[in-house]
């Protein structure tokens, strides 16, 4: 089991804070792919206080649900197995596609809740760094690659 690092979490956090009030600070502790992140979501003007996301409307939603139906039937099986596996645990899956809009997700309820009201995280809303900032689905698509991010 992954322990939780708080020491690590302050850090970041101290380091955030330096950040976004442009102060000169020793990131390199931090991964260098969120430091990136953290730059390019500056340079995108993401405002770190502000929620902000592209939600699309729902005949575009359509849309894309029905222009990506082949890979969300071929994928929600695998989605619903693997939360099956981590249910209750606080963790929820999500399919987007190459632009980073939410085409599908599954979860614990609380979580894809708090997620709605948090961060506007709905089928249909833009999750790419330019309107979300630094998070999971944005920051593997500017990168091209996994990426496991956690706050």
């Amino acid at each position: 089991m992954v322990q939780f690092d708080y020491d690590y979490m302050e850090k970041l956090n101290a380091a955030w804070e330096r950040f976004i009030e442009y102060e000169d600070y020793d990131y390199s502790f931090m991964r260098p792919e969120i430091l990136e992140s953290w730059k390019r979501s500056r340079e995108y003007k993401v405002d770190p206080f502000e929620r902000k996301t592209e939600i699309l409307p729902q005949d575009d939603i359509r849309e894309k649900l029905e222009a990506n139906k082949m890979m969300i039937k071929t994928v929600r099986p695998y989605m619903e197995l693997l939360f099956s596996i981590v249910e209750g645990s606080g963790f929820y899956l999500m399919l987007c596609d190459q632009d980073g809009y939410v085409l599908d997700l599954t979860g614990d309820k609380d979580i894809i809740e708090r997620g709605k009201r948090d961060s506007l995280l709905v089928v249909g809303a833009n999750r790419s760094e330019a309107f979300a900032g630094t998070n999971a689905i944005g920051t593997c698509l500017a990168l091209k690659k996994p990426i496991q991010i956690w706050n």
